[in-house]
C-alpha cells in the first residue's frame, strides 16, 4: 500500500483503505498492481522531470505492517544526434554532448565512440584525447573533458565524411542510447564581381 503523500489527488483504495492508486499534481499516477505487487508510474502529458519520491509498506500474512519504503525514481541520459554544416578540406568542431539535455545529467567525461567496422579506422589516446583516424578521410579529435570533438580532413577532397556514433553514461553510470554524429556538406559557391 502506498503512503499518500499529503498533495495527492484521485486516489484509489483496496480493502482495509489501502492505497493503491494515486496522482500527484503536474507529475502523474502512481498505480501498484495488487495481483503481482508491481509498481508503476504513469507521468502527465509534458511532464519531463523527476518525480517526487512516494513511500509504500507491506503487511505478512499474519497482517503484520512492515517498515514504510521510499521509492525513487532516476531519468536515464538520453542522447540527441549532433549535426554540423562542414566545408570541404575545412576543419569543423562542434559539442556532443551539449544537446543531451532531455534526460538525466550526462557525465562528459564518459562519452564513448562507436565506430561502424567498415570504416577500418584506428583509434589512439593521448591527454583527455580520443583520436580516431578514417583512412582516406581525415582525423576526429574527442576531447573528453569538454566533450568537444573536432574533424581535420586530410584533404580538400574530403566532402562526406562517414557518420561516427557515440553514447554517454549519467553521473549513476546508466548508458544513454546511441546516436550518430554527422557532418553535412555545404556548398561554397565563388562570386566574382566585374566593376566597369
Amino acid at each position: 500500500s502506498f503512503v499518500a503523500p499529503v498533495n495527492a489527488i484521485d486516489l484509489s483504495y483496496c480493502g482495509e483503505n489501502n492505497v493503491i492508486d494515486f496522482r500527484l499534481p503536474d507529475e502523474g499516477r502512481w498505480v501498484v498492481d495488487v495481483t503481482n505487487g508491481l509498481i508503476k508510474f504513469i507521468p502527465d502529458d509534458g511532464f519531463f522531470g523527476t518525480p517526487t519520491p512516494v513511500y509504500y509498506f507491506i503487511k505478512d500474512f499474519n497482517r503484520y505492517t512492515s517498515n514504510e519504503a521510499k521509492i525513487v525514481l532516476d531519468l536515464l541520459p538520453i542522447a540527441t544526434d549532433d549535426q554540423s554544416d562542414y566545408t570541404a578540406g575545412l576543419s569543423v568542431s562542434l559539442n556532443l554532448v551539449e544537446n543531451d539535455t532531455t534526460g538525466d545529467e550526462v557525465d562528459v567525461q564518459t562519452v564513448e565512440l562507436e565506430l561502424p567496422s567498415e570504416l577500418n579506422a584506428s583509434v589512439t589516446y593521448d591527454t583527455n584525447l580520443v583520436i580516431v583516424t578514417v583512412p582516406n578521410e581525415g582525423n576526429w579529435k574527442l576531447n573528453t573533458s569538454t566533450g568537444n570533438i573536432t574533424f581535420i580532413p586530410i584533404s580538400m577532397t574530403v566532402e562526406n565524411p562517414s557518420k561516427l556514433y557515440y553514447r554517454v553514461k549519467d553521473f549513476q553510470g546508466n548508458w544513454s542510447n546511441t546516436v550518430t554524429i554527422e557532418l553535412q556538406l555545404t556548398c561554397v559557391v565563388d562570386v566574382i564581381v566585374l566593376l566597369s
